[in-house]
């Protein structure tokens, strides 16, 4: 089998949907696979942030040690781990690019989006050529429509028990917005991230200098349990993770040796059981197959 029937055979296995845009830099050799289709980006809708940063700084509007003062109304739940810090922190930008991507830290990604804008962000894709990223809401404004309260800096049991009034129907119906396969969702093609992230590699966003230090940031991901999760140790791979409610995103650069590197979308979606065990098993094998897909790119190129 070819490299693009063995990863129809392992997401056929998944039952999930997967969207993927593979491209091998040295090569030019590609695999699509609804690589057209809008999926939710969740927390990949990072890396245009990360791009729109690294433009920034090259223009010299910011500093890579320029100081942003850590205010409670700058805060998000988690992931990430500023919510938890006092008022006050002074974190520097590459801080905050650092946080938002290698833990996907939601409030450092909204401190930095509230400060240039969704519509610069979005703009700033459209001047790249990349139609179909579309970043319509913050961090904040996407828990709004899945929290009964998004304001962290109440009693952390308080918030529990809001949610446990909100489970069940209700919560999921004000979850179809964040699971919409539509403009008014953050959501991109797989074929548009994959062309993003080659960008950063050759060095377009803007230039050589502030690609590189973009780049450095994804290298420096600690999420690491879908692409390089069966590849071999020691194996760099630039990239940032996605999540929220049954999606399940990687996107990113496999370096597989000096002379070969894969960029790899992978968007998934899929129907998550109720039954907790069930769920369990279910997100292990989404996972699972992620990876596989990854290693069959990294076999087929080394």
């Amino acid at each position: 089998m070819n490299l693009e029937a063995k990863i129809h055979s392992v997401i056929e296995k998944s039952g999930a949907t997967f969207g993927i845009a593979l491209h091998h830099i040295e090569s030019g050799e590609e695999v699509l696979i609804n690589e057209n289709q809008y999926f939710p980006m969740a927390s990949v809708f990072k890396i245009p942030i990360l791009v729109e940063a690294c433009f920034r700084l090259a223009e010299g509007q910011i500093r890579p040690d320029d100081r942003w003062t850590l205010k409670n109304s700058d805060k998000n739940f988690p992931s990430g781990v500023l919510v938890f810090f006092d008022e006050g922190l002074t974190p520097t930008v590459k801080d905050l690019m650092m946080f938002m991507i290698i833990i996907s830290d939601n409030t450092a990604t909204d401190i930095l989006l509230n400060r240039f804008g969704k519509k610069a962000v979005v703009e700033r894709m459209r001047s790249l050529g990349l139609e179909r990223i579309h970043i319509p809401m913050t961090v904040r404004e996407l828990f709004e429509e899945i929290m009964p309260d998004t304001n962290p800096n109440k009693p952390i049991r308080e918030l529990y028990q809001r949610m446990r009034d909100r489970a069940g129907k209700d919560r999921m119906k004000n979850a179809e917005r964040i699971l919409a396969q539509t403009q008014e969702n953050n959501v991109a093609t797989p074929l548009d991230m994959t062309r993003l992230i080659k960008m950063i590699y050759e060095g377009k966003t803007p230039d050589r200098k502030w690609s590189d230090f973009g780049l450095d940031v994804l290298l420096h991901q600690q999420l690491n349990d879908r692409i390089p999760r069966f590849l071999p140790q020691g194996t760099m791979v630039a990239h940032k993770t996605g999540t929220i409610g049954p999606v399940r995103n990687d996107a990113g650069i496999i370096y597989v040796n000096d002379n070969s590197h894969v960029i790899l979308s992978e968007f998934v979606l899929w129907q998550p059981p109720e039954d907790p065990e069930a769920l369990r098993q279910g997100v292990f094998e989404v996972e699972n197959a992620m990876g596989e897909i990854a290693r069959l790119a990294y076999d087929n190129f080394q």
